[in-house]
């Protein structure tokens, strides 16, 4: 009996943190008017969705994801209609010169890597990379010595975006008061800029892994991943 409670206390810590996470995309104004009903709407979601298949599926999160990207953008643009791009970038979003300086230094792996996309869709196969593309990058790196530079596109610059991007965070940890203002008001574009950062860097030490990853769990699901991961280890 104890263990069945802990699962379920388990689960509803789970729901009610990640349902508090999600509510800091949501501009400010919004959150603190409707931030108690939404998060009423996830839980019961999550809840339901619990009972039915004793766990949260992965069309669930899919599902609740793209609702949440639809709401956020569209509570978003409506700030913006509202106030104009200027007062939204320095009252709703807090534009700071971090976030300037952390932006252009993901700029040129966000370029390779929209070229990158494009060159997929164009081949009709995003899970693997454009012949063309991958070839005359390495024709450039090969023929005239750039390795440096991409190992500085590709992993020293995201890295610098979210260390630069950090500073107001660890700042705000040694001022007691700072730090309840940044518990109560989480920066979007902090947030956006570290996760954006760490996930590039992510993807330019498993630019092979990942899209094998992706391919056989679409075609096999879980089963047999094991062999999954051992064929995608050695890609």
């Amino acid at each position: 009996m104890p263990s069945h409670v802990d699962e379920r206390d388990t689960a509803t810590d789970q729901r009610l943190t990640i349902s508090e996470a999600l509510l800091y995309l949501y501009p400010e104004s919004f959150r603190d008017k409707f931030g108690g009903e939404i998060q009423m709407v996830f839980q019961d979601a999550y809840q339901e969705e619990l009972a039915m298949r004793g766990t949260v599926s992965l069309g669930f999160w899919l599902s609740a994801l793209i609702d949440l990207v639809q709401s956020v953008v569209a509570q978003h643009a409506d700030i913006i209609r509202k106030q104009g791009m200027k007062s939204y970038l320095q009252e709703t979003l807090q534009l700071n010169k971090f976030h300037v300086i952390g932006a252009i230094l993901l700029l040129p792996f966000a370029f390779l890597l929209g070229v990158d996309f494009v060159g997929r869709v164009i081949q009709g196969d995003l899970l693997r990379s454009n012949a063309e593309f991958a070839q005359g990058l390495s024709l450039w790196i090969a023929g005239s010595g750039q390795a440096p530079l991409l190992w500085i596109i590709f992993v020293s610059l995201p890295l610098a975006a979210v260390v630069l991007n950090m500073i107001p965070v660890i700042r705000s940890r040694f001022a007691p008061k700072q730090a309840e203002a940044a518990t109560k008001r989480l920066n979007l574009l902090t947030v956006a800029i570290i996760v954006i950062g760490l996930g590039l860097v992510t993807f330019a030490f498993g630019h092979d892994v990942i899209p094998c990853l992706a391919r056989h769990l679409l075609q096999n699901g879980l089963n047999n991943l094991p062999n999954t991961l051992a064929v995608c280890g050695n890609a």
